[in-house]
């Protein structure tokens, strides 16, 4: 028997790949009530229905229209599906289509897209179609979108969303501690042939000192207690003089479904109250529960004192991790094999502030368009690494850079503590 042809049998692992993240999409949306998915619950948050049709212009675009030279299906609707022609605070008045329609849209985009897979040349000279970069940049575009929709989702009312399915986590366990991590050159980015972004290229070296790095994200427990010991007000670890300007700013006390939730820069995560026994405020549980010691706190901004970035370290393989936006939470610490480096939870669960600026390395070129990332290569946005469970596998790697402004909250994110060797 022939063996099969290393072209069709990743054209099939494009295709699968394809259909999983729409599959993903789909059902995410099926449990939202028509009124969520047509209202904008924040101005940093689109309304899920411009989304839903965001996707499936984008993949047209690069799929159907440049790839294959097709005409567009909605013409009249292509700046209004730009990401950067309607911008997200206007989002919420544009002239999108309805529910039916959009639904529509992404049916006859999806199988657009798999006819032009099929006659594609994945070996042709062609930087947008070798090895199937193109269509795995719209299958992780896709995935991307479906993380920012469950953050427009956790600001709905309490309870008004049911997702389709919890995934069962570990228990983890209570141990936990310092790891050093040594110092030295290491090569920076994703290898050549690879699917990655154009801030995450190219590769190169780059040196670090040695650094100690929490074993585990820090915990609502020990956020508690910084808390409860004046954490947030003393000189030696609270805000930065930016992240107190910030907080003055927005000063009103954060709650689930305003818009200060995710804007402000207050004294806990956005979903977390600070009552004697905090409860979580979230639009995927019982209207209010008991924040879980263990787990981590979610939607926390970066606009505090830090000590020295960790190294980036190898990660735990993405099915010993807690991604895929099935567990509809964070895990309790320690529930996954640790990483070489000895610790845990570096990829899934939350994302985790930097100290890293948002730049571009050395060589940087954009590709395949400018406005991914040149635009807001600048200081004052700060890089998150590592995915959280909102993070669907296709877009979750060691080599990958979020980024936001400090001060922002509406990402799934956290952090853990390094510090320099003594």
């Amino acid at each position: 028997m022939a063996n099969p042809d290393p072209v069709d049998d990743h054209r099939t692992v494009l295709t699968e790949r394809l259909r999983a993240t729409r599959e993903r999409t789909l059902g995410l949306f099926a449990p939202l009530p028509h009124e969520h998915l047509v209202g904008q619950p924040s101005a940093f948050l689109s309304p899920p229905l411009w989304d839903l049709g965001h996707i499936a212009a984008k993949r047209e675009l690069w799929l159907a229209r440049r790839l294959a030279g097709r005409p567009s299906l909605h013409p009249a609707l292509e700046d209004v599906y730009d990401a950067f022609g309607t911008p997200r605070g206007v989002r919420g008045d544009a002239p999108i289509l309805g529910e039916d329609e959009a639904h529509a849209y992404l049916s006859a985009v999806r199988e657009t897209s798999l006819d032009v897979l099929g006659g594609c040349d994945l070996d042709a000279d062609d930087p947008l179609t070798v090895a199937g970069f193109v269509f795995d940049m719209v299958a992780q575009h896709e995935a991307q979108h479906t993380e920012t929709v469950l953050q427009a989702f956790q600001l709905l009312p309490a309870g008004s969303y049911a997702p389709p399915a919890r995934r069962a986590l570990p228990p983890g366990d209570a141990v936990t501690g310092w790891v050093e991590v040594p110092g030295g050159p290491f090569e920076m980015g994703p290898p050549p042939a690879d699917s990655s972004t154009d801030c995450e290229r190219p590769r190169h070296v780059r040196e670090t000192a040695p650094v100690l790095m929490a074993r585990d994200p820090v915990t609502n427990g020990a956020h508690r207690a910084f808390i409860a010991d004046g954490g947030y007000d003393a000189a030696s670890c609270g805000p930065t003089r930016a992240g107190r300007g910030a907080r003055r700013r927005t000063s009103t006390p954060p709650s689930s479904g305003s818009p200060t939730a995710v804007e402000g820069c207050s004294r806990a995560p956005s979903t977390t109250s600070r009552r004697s026994t905090p409860r979580t405020r979230s639009a995927m549980s019982a209207p209010t529960r008991p924040t879980p010691t263990r787990a981590g706190p979610v939607h926390g901004s970066r606009a505090r004192s830090s000590g020295s970035g960790p190294r980036p370290a190898r990660r735990p393989a993405p099915d010993a991790a807690n991604l895929g936006q099935d567990a509809f939470g964070t895990a309790p610490v320690g529930g996954f094999a640790p990483a070489p480096s000895g610790c845990r939870g570096l990829l899934g669960d939350v994302w985790e502030w930097t100290s890293s600026t948002f730049d571009g390395y050395p060589g940087f070129r954009s590709f395949p368009y400018r406005e991914y990332a040149r635009g807001l290569l600048r200081p004052s946005h700060r890089v998150l690494r590592g995915g959280s469970w909102a993070t669907q596998h296709v877009a979750a790697r060691p080599t990958f850079r979020n980024w936001d402004l400090p001060q922002r909250r509406q990402i799934f994110s956290g952090l853990r503590l390094a510090k320099d060797v003594p």
